[in-house]
């Protein structure tokens, strides 16, 4: 179980860093690598800014600034009633979610069936 998990807080600096399993791959080809980058940029940049990534085959380390919490408002203006800490988490889980989907199918796909 986790410990010691604190909300996100705007205009702080945050390691966001995740590896695979028992240490096993999550990224298997450079498509995986590209595609985790456009996550990053498509899912996150509204709530962060990224400063230096590091993407490794069985793990990955992201460098991030949160933005201000006006900034997040302007972007999120019909979630106004939610905490900008839920927002920025929701954005992480929704990019780290579209991820794991995305490399469980393909695991999927190239499984061959004896």
């Amino acid at each position: 179980m986790k410990k010691n998990i604190y909300p996100l807080e705007a205009e702080c600096f945050y390691h966001i860093f995740n590896r695979g399993i028992n240490s096993q791959k999550i990224f298997f080809n450079d498509r995986n690598y590209h595609y985790f980058i456009k996550l990053m940029e498509s899912k996150l940049s509204s709530v962060v800014n990224i400063y230096a990534y590091c993407l490794l085959q069985n793990h990955f380390h992201i460098l991030v600034k949160i933005k201000s919490e006006k900034e997040i408002r302007l972007i999120f203006p019909h979630k106004d009633t939610i905490e900008v800490s839920k927002i920025i988490s929701q954005q992480f889980s929704n990019m780290f979610s579209s991820y794991t989907q995305a490399i469980n199918k393909q695991l999927r796909k190239n499984r061959k069936i004896i």
